[in-house]
């Protein structure tokens, strides 16, 4: 239900399994795309030897589905999905999300050897209350907490991206698995010579602090908490500095100065040239969001792939002290400079500026720690123990 057509997501956590032999996709993918722009109508498919995908007539908006549309799209999807199971006569299934999930647990009953593995990117409940479309402990809400347990006790195993998720999903199933997002560390390693070419590209003096903050805000991430964090540990040095956002929409560089936030460079940067601009920055922004029972379980359980391509990267982070599974990771290596969202009270554990010797050493740590082809192992592994 998401389109896959230049999304990040995809080419950098999903189509690298196709390194594993044996493995193909199938992608549900709308028809109909929902945007600030308007409608539009997608047919085209993406193609591949290992790749089918299929249209279904459901808006990308219905990502997040409430519970009265779930059986439509279940009677819709789940003999289209059987048919294909069947045909490559499969016998594990990898399903990326909670949609996925649950038609393959209907699957099963036209598929009786099948094993199924969820592999659910976030907390579908707590996420579809914080994008607003149901109300957080209201009754759509409370219906899809009861899926979720139900879906959980259904599959054979679940992958979780964080010790805080895992803890999360065994309240349902004691058969869950770390296994971090993966990031390929080839693109995303620190490099001293990418730092000095692009701050000399950007005008940054040797001595500036950079900040950088990576993608869209969001729901996920407050746009005044990244400026009140930034403020906070910039008065502690009172050194110039500048701030650098990676993408986003317009309107985030024109918020941030509403705040009191000066030197902002926000620049487009094609995926494959970002860690060259983290290379150039000294301290990565996890800002998350304002303490509310809405976000607690998202900010409890989350490790985003911003967040490990800034430590694949070496970079100390900034980060809410809430997101706890982060902190957790920063804490190993003194790389965190945390903040509570409540009194901006700084706590640092990592120099205000790079000492770029230990970056390189943290770079090649957490690169080893993420890496595409560490996290592939651990699912082809998976993969062979449910076959057996």
């Amino acid at each position: 239900m998401e389109n896959s057509e230049g999304n990040a997501i995809h080419e950098n956590q999903i189509m690298p399994i196709s390194d594993i032999d044996d493995v193909s996709f199938l992608f549900l993918t709308p028809a109909i795309l929902l945007n600030k722009k308007g409608v539009k109508f997608s047919f085209s498919r993406r193609q591949g030897k290992k790749v089918k995908d299929v249209k279904v007539p459901f808006p990308s908006y219905f990502f997040y589905m409430t519970p009265f549309l779930l059986p439509l799209f279940l009677i819709y999807s789940v003999p289209i999905v059987a048919f294909h199971m069947a045909k490559k006569d499969t016998k594990v299934v990898h399903c990326r999300n909670y949609l996925s999930t649950l038609v393959a647990v209907f699957c099963k009953l036209f598929i009786g050897d099948l094993k199924i593995i969820s592999d659910p990117r976030g907390i579908y409940p707590d996420e579809g209350a914080i994008i607003k479309r149901w109300k957080f402990g209201g009754f759509s809400y409370s219906i899809w907490k009861r899926i979720e347990t139900w879906m959980f006790q259904k599959v054979d195993k679940v992958f979780s991206l964080s010790e805080g998720m895992s803890k999360y999903v065994e309240s349902s199933i004691d058969n869950s698995d770390f296994i971090p997002a993966m990031v390929d560390e080839s693109r995303f390693k620190f490099s001293q010579a990418d730092r000095i070419e692009v701050r000399s590209n950007l005008n940054i003096k040797d001595d500036e602090v950079v900040y950088v903050y990576c993608g869209s805000i969001g729901l996920w991430h407050n746009v005044k908490l990244l400026a009140d964090a930034i403020t906070a540990h910039h008065k502690m040095h009172n050194g110039s500095y500048k701030v650098l956002i990676l993408g986003g929409a317009d309107s985030t560089k024109t918020q941030l100065m509403d705040f009191g936030i000066e030197n902002i460079l926000q620049l487009t940067v094609k995926p494959e040239k970002v860690s060259k601009y983290l290379s150039c920055a000294d301290i990565g922004v996890l800002p998350g969001q304002v303490q509310s029972d809405i976000y607690t379980n998202t900010m409890q359980t989350m490790i985003s792939s911003k967040a490990e391509e800034y430590l694949v990267n070496g970079l100390p982070i900034l980060c809410n002290t809430q997101i706890t599974e982060v902190m957790k990771i920063l804490k190993q290596k003194e790389l965190d400079i945390a903040f509570c969202s409540k009194n901006m009270l700084i706590e640092t554990g990592s120099t205000f500026k790079s000492n770029l010797e230990k970056r390189s050493q943290d770079s090649e740590f957490y690169s080893s720690m993420f890496s595409k082809s560490v996290i592939l192992e651990k699912y082809n592994r998976s993969y062979e123990c449910l076959c057996r």
